[in-house]
């Protein structure tokens, strides 16, 4: 279990702030897994959602995300260890968002 902090796009496009908001994310391959904890309809979650990703910083090192996707936790809790399994079960944690890792600006497929 690690706290990432990840940067999300200000609500209105023209700003350019970056707001930061702390999450509790795992790692799961290429992807990486935040337990929503205050809901599907969070401003952080409809920021990510809109702005298609998200740059998280995890363990010190900051990569860029893609791809977040609402998922339920018969989907995920299956993937993380089982301590931290109890523990979103006992918040009653029902959703989590999955984003996958972008590939490097510059990287061929």
């Amino acid at each position: 279990m690690v706290a990432a902090a990840g940067d999300r796009p200000a609500p209105r496009p023209r700003d350019r702030v970056r707001l930061r908001d702390p999450v509790v994310a795992f790692g799961v391959g290429d992807d990486l897994v935040i337990g929503v904890l205050y809901g599907t309809a969070s401003d952080w979650i409809s920021n990510v959602r809109a702005a298609r990703g998200a740059r998280v910083t995890r363990l010190g090192r900051t990569r860029e995300y893609a791809q977040p996707r609402l998922v339920g936790t018969a989907d995920v809790l299956r993937l993380l260890p089982a301590t931290v399994r109890g523990a979103f079960r006992l918040l009653r944690v029902r959703h989590f968002l999955q984003l996958t890792v972008s590939a490097p600006s510059g990287a061929s497929s």
